[in-house]
């Protein structure tokens, strides 16, 4: 958990939030699972910030594929898109409240405070 808390802490554009959550964060995978990871961030206007945004993932993806031989398997969203999943009762929210791991952020209930 320290490893993923300090890649997420080094990023640049920062995360809002990120979580681990699904069979990781319940310690029911297998080496075959992935690792569900939510990350919050801020709204990317511009191409070259989505495609700064998108290569940060890749690094991190290919760090925590060596540090435990699982990939990663992101669910990015911003704040604003997780306001409207929050209102339209998305089901992943329920996963989230139950399972969530905050890596880095504020916990998962007080982003959803936060977002309502």
């Amino acid at each position: 958990m320290n490893l993923l808390r300090g890649e997420f802490a080094g990023w640049h554009p920062p995360a809002l939030h990120a979580s681990l959550y699904g069979s990781a964060a319940r310690g029911d995978g297998s080496t075959s699972s992935d690792i569900d990871i939510l990350v919050v961030h801020e709204p990317l206007a511009a191409e070259s910030e989505q495609e700064e945004w998108d290569d940060q993932l890749a690094r991190s993806g290919q760090m925590i594929y060596r540090w435990t031989g699982n990939w990663a398997s992101w669910f990015q969203v911003s704040e604003a898109e997780l306001g409207q999943m929050v209102s339209s009762e998305h089901s992943l929210i329920a996963e989230w409240r139950r399972d969530a791991i905050t890596l880095v952020g504020s916990s998962f209930p007080t982003l959803l405070r936060r977002v309502r």
